[in-house]
């Protein structure tokens, strides 16, 4: 998918870079699933190939020439995978219109399928049907001739069947995989939401200014409409206190600028792009972020000298051992002072550690686009209308944009993740059913290639127990060896999805024994009912045939 962004609209090289790392997680994973569809029709081909081995040894045996026999066993698979390109294709157009639904965001591109992406499908399902039907076609077809038509169809079949047990041990390895990355972002998603963001968002309504629109703002009238407009919102009837600042907490307006300690001012590596906030009086008492050393930001006419708050991770980036306040900083080309800290709080995202970041006095560093923080005595949706009143009373012409309330602002930002991870947990319920179709189909394919073999056990008084246990035994082992890989996959699944991830490890050891547990579980499950129908096999048929 290539995005094209409008005329104006920009993303930072951070964005930019996570889009790209989703999007190619996304794909990877997608990839993933193709391989695990594509394994388990090579399962089957290989199924196939081995019950056709007497018929394509009799047809060797009467002149028909190698490469005839392999096209032709590849001639079907590709008819085969063209009939399921076709059947795909509505699917496909189907899927496409619910896509924008499972975003969180309103999309304003076009994801219907063209024909490049019908191309791309076709090409996909023919490159997939002949690479997974060459292999059992051309192994099928270099069999001995003499051997197999002397000694029947079983010769060669132990070779066929470790690729077969090696194939489904492979799928299991990736849907461990994929069930232990759908877990940890789900993980992610709830450690997130607990996470203390370092303000209070209950009862806070949140509103957004963007004064350039009008074109008849600059800075000293920006600053002027600040003042009149924070008296008109502490006016409104419910609000316990105002603030209006040039973002809010994850929310949006992002902005960075680089500040650097005035000891090192002549060193530019001493610098640090940190988050830039302009706030008002109130601000830190509507967002309830406390000030944990010197002062928040007063009025101006009380902040005559240029003078900033800093939050703790700054404080401790630039004076670990000292006592930021009263320290000095460069910030904006200008000298400025310290006159209070105040704990971090996470601007950009709930995901993420909270990034040093610098307040700085409204009128001292004026901003065209500002959000409005209203703390309400009661529900917030009540004081939309006194919102908007407070606005026009200031000025008729502006606009309210992206009235929110503050906790559901919040829970909308862990959407990206949420979504994510729906993604993910839908890829890996396909890679489990599809792996556990593969499990069922060779444990009964066995069962089926060993009803003699059951048929003695049982004339010798064998249990339906110890048939049982022999058959779920040989799904225990693939599906322990699956495991085993797949605790390699989920540890490099875990650590491609580190960027999307929130307290939890990449590697989380309960997280992967969880979704090893779960897999054991369904493997077991699988095998079970072809281990069943062992026990029904009639000894005295099976030893006649």
């Amino acid at each position: 998918i290539r995005v094209l962004l409008a005329a104006g609209v920009v993303m930072s090289p951070e964005e930019r870079a996570e889009g790209g790392r989703v999007l190619m997680l996304l794909s990877g994973i997608a990839a993933l699933v193709l391989l695990l569809t594509c394994a388990n029709v090579g399962n089957l081909f290989l199924t196939r190939a081995t019950a056709r081995v007497g018929v394509v040894s009799v047809r060797q045996a009467i002149g028909a020439c190698r490469g005839r026999l392999v096209r032709q066993l590849v001639t079907e698979s590709v008819v085969l995978a063209l009939v399921a390109t076709a059947v795909a294709v509505p699917i496909v157009i189907g899927v496409s219109g619910v896509i924008p639904a499972l975003f969180p965001f309103p999309m304003t591109v076009s994801v219907a399928p063209d024909a490049s992406v019908f191309l791309f499908l076709l090409g996909v399902g023919v490159a997939a049907g002949v690479l997974f039907s060459a292999a059992p076609a051309w192994g099928v077809a270099r069999q001995d001739v003499s051997k197999t038509l002397r000694e029947g169809s079983t010769t060669g079949g132990r070779g066929r069947t470790r690729l077969r047990d090696g194939l489904v041990v492979g799928q299991l390895a990736v849907s461990l995989g994929l069930v232990s990355g759908a877990a940890l972002l789900g993980r992610s998603v709830m450690n997130a939401g607990a996470a203390d963001p370092g303000f209070n968002p209950d009862g806070v309504l949140v509103g957004a200014l963007n004064l350039a629109s009008t074109g008849r703002f600059d800075e000293p009238s920006s600053v002027e409409f600040q003042s009149r407009l924070l008296e008109e919102l502490e006016a409104i009837p419910g609000v316990s206190s105002a603030g209006i600042g040039n973002q809010a907490p994850v929310l949006g307006g992002h902005a960075r600028a680089t500040v650097l300690p005035l000891e090192q001012a002549d060193d530019p590596e001493a610098g640090y792009e940190a988050e830039y906030i302009t706030v008002t009086p109130g601000y830190f008492e509507t967002l309830e972020i406390p000030v944990v050393q010197g002062r928040g930001m007063g009025t101006p006419d009380e902040e005559p000298e240029s003078v900033v708050v800093v939050n703790e991770a700054l404080a401790s980036l630039f004076w670990p051992d000292g006592n930021p306040v009263g320290q000095e900083l460069q910030a904006q080309g200008v000298v400025r002072r310290v006159v209070g800290v105040v704990p971090d709080v996470q601007m950009r995202s709930l995901r993420t550690a909270a990034r040093p970041a610098v307040y700085y006095p409204y009128h001292q560093v004026p901003e065209l686009f500002l959000t409005v923080h209203l703390r309400a005595e009661g529900a917030t949706s009540a004081l939309v209308p006194g919102l908007r009143r407070a606005v026009a009373n200031v000025d008729s012409d502006l606009p309210v944009l992206g009235v929110s309330d503050l906790r559901e602002g919040l829970a909308r930002s862990l959407s990206e993740t949420r979504t994510f991870g729906m993604l993910v947990s839908v890829f890996a319920g396909l890679a489990v059913i599809l792996s556990l179709i593969g499990l069922y189909g060779l444990i009964s394919h066995g069962v089926s290639q060993r009803a003699r073999e059951m048929g003695i056990r049982i004339a010798l008084g064998a249990g339906d127990g110890a048939l049982i246990r022999l058959v779920l035994a040989k799904g225990a082992g693939l599906a322990g060896a699956g495991i085993l890989f797949g605790v390699a996959v989920s540890v490099a699944l875990g650590r491609a999805l580190e960027s999307v991830l929130f307290g939890v490890s990449p590697a989380s050891p309960l997280t992967v024994a969880g979704a090893a547990a779960l897999l054991l579980a369904a493997s077991l499950t699988a095998a079970w009912v072809p281990a069943r129908r062992a026990t029904r096999v009639d000894a005295v048929e099976s030893l006649r045939d």
